[in-house]
């Protein structure tokens, strides 16, 4: 049987056995049909099943630019006006109170060179890495996005010297 077949076999029937409360799984049962197939074909007669989930979140620009301008985080301001970061932060760039600019790593950079630096010195790259205030276990310095950038040991820091 074909699908346009089913909508208008099993369409009234279903919308109706759905508006009187029944689940659209035990619908499905009682028709005899698949239950992706009873969902198709509500969805097909303009009657899909469940709740809609609302209009979109529309965000207050107002509201989102005081609660950053009380607590100067995006994330508050975004909790706030129920949207997300991205849209958040998108309106505060408009607003011109955050810079369009990625926010830049705090002393990862710093770290990296001034390791580097005891490493080129001779330090180990664990001790340099206890040093710096680092992962010492591995060695490893955290980059920004999560992973760990390794720190070159002695032998590759010298052929690094030699080649440059």
């Amino acid at each position: 049987m074909s699908f346009t077949e089913d909508c208008d076999r099993f369409g009234n029937q279903l919308a109706r056995l759905i508006d009187a409360g029944i689940p659209v799984k035990e619908a499905a049962a009682a028709i005899g049909l698949p239950r992706q197939r009873c969902y198709a074909i509500l969805r097909a007669i303009d009657r899909p099943a469940g709740r809609s989930r609302g209009p979109a979140g529309t965000a207050d620009r107002a509201l989102i630019v005081s609660v950053y301008n009380e607590t100067g985080s995006i994330n508050r301001a975004a909790k706030a006006s129920k949207v997300a970061h991205s849209v958040a932060r998108r309106i505060l760039v408009d607003e011109g109170l955050v810079g369009r600019e990625k926010i830049s790593p705090k002393g990862k950079l710093e770290a990296k060179r001034r390791c580097l630096e005891l490493i080129a010195a001779g330090w180990s790259a664990r001790r340099a890495a206890r040093e710096v205030g680092v992962n010492e276990c591995q060695g490893t310095l955290g980059s920004p996005c999560g992973r760990s950038v390794h720190l070159p040991t002695r032998g590759q820091l010298i052929s690094l010297c030699a080649v440059s």
